[in-house]
Order: C-alpha cells, then sequence, then structure tokens
C-alpha cells in the first residue's frame, strides 16, 4: 500500500495557525480537495489519514471520502455530526484495517493530510508514497510546520501530472505553485 501525502506549505514551512489555515486561497484548497478526492471507480472512494488534532479543527465534510483519524492517544474526536470512519492508534494499525477484507476492495488511493506528526510519520515509513507539497510565496505566522523533506525524497516534473496545477499560480495577490516529490530509488 502506498500513502500518497499532500500540503500546502509557506516559506518559513507553516501549515497551521491556531487551527487553521494561515492563507485564504479557495483555488488551491479545490486542488487538495479535488486531488483527495479523486475520480474512483465505481464502488470504491478514496482514504485520507490525518491526525486528531487536525480532525478536531476542522469540520470535515465526508466529501465520498473514508476518513481515518490516527491518534496515540484515548481522547475521543471531538463529538459532531460526522465521525471518522475509523480511529486507529499507529499508522500500522491503520494499513492493517485498510488492507484487511472488510475494506481493501473499498478503496482507491489513500492520502495524509495532516497535522505535521502524520506527513513526518508517512514520509519515514516504507508506505509513503507520492508527495504533493504546494508551496505557498510568502510568510506567515505559523504554530504548526510540515516536515522538511531530506535528500532521500527527488523532485519529479509536475507535468507527468495532469491532475495539479502547472506552473505558478497567483491568487488573491498571493503565488504558489504544486512540487511533486518521491522517494529516490534504492539499489538492490
Amino acid at each position: 500500500m502506498k500513502i500518497h501525502t499532500v500540503s500546502a506549505c509557506c516559506k518559513n514551512y507553516g501549515i497551521g495557525f491556531k487551527g487553521s489555515l494561515p492563507w485564504s486561497l479557495p483555488t488551491e484548497f479545490a486542488y487538495f480537495v479535488r486531488l483527495s478526492t479523486g475520480n474512483p471507480p465505481p464502488g470504491k472512494r478514496n482514504v485520507v489519514i490525518l491526525g486528531r488534532k487536525t480532525w478536531d479543527s476542522k469540520p470535515h465534510a465526508r466529501l465520498n471520502r473514508i476518513n481515518v483519524v490516527l491518534s496515540r492517544s484515548n481522547k475521543p474526536v471531538q463529538d459532531r455530526n460526522e465521525k471518522p470512519d475509523f480511529v486507529a492508534h499507529s499508522l500500522e494499525e491503520a494499513v492493517a484495517m485498510l488492507e484487511s477484507d472488510e475494506w481493501k476492495d473499498k478503496i482507491h488511493e489513500v492520502f495524509a493530510i495532516g497535522g505535521h506528526d502524520i506527513y513526518k510519520l508517512v514520509h519515514d515509513s516504507p508506505y509513503c508514497g507520492t508527495v504533493y507539497l504546494t508551496r505557498v510565496d510568502a510568510e506567515y505566522e505559523s504554530d504548526t510546520f510540515y516536515p522538511k523533506l531530506d535528500d532521500s525524497f527527488e523532485l519529479l516534473p509536475t507535468d507527468n501530472f495532469p491532475e495539479v496545477p502547472q506552473g505558478i499560480q497567483e491568487e488573491n495577490g498571493i503565488k504558489w505553485k504544486v512540487e511533486i516529490y518521491q522517494k529516490k530509488q534504492t539499489a538492490q
């Protein structure tokens, strides 16, 4: 199983401030929703994996995705109308659930959507797939940060990924672009 990550960060690697995005980029956010929801074949849905704090900080519409919350604590997710489909206490538990007979035929693609600890966990795991990272060309006050990618990741040309906006985009006077990374192949 491959778990793709999708995020946006500003120049100082900020991804959040007080439980919200530090910027307002509706077109970029619409791309995020399109990518993470996808266009799965009939009978299948995409999965999003997110941390409990990320889940609790945002009112998540189901968006026809399977929502998996990772939480190291036994603290329940916030009580609201929307409940996650599954709560796991480790990435391995989430993967085992997704690969189980009950779920494996219902899943198209899997995306981790934050926060910091979830991105780091996926990047450091054997499950790491494609990294979709929007670089916002500005600095914002942030209290949550994207983990810097080390030299085990390589930058790919975006023209091989027609689902992502190509080149530099501008909205609300703010420039942004999507970068695509994957782990370098190691010689066996």
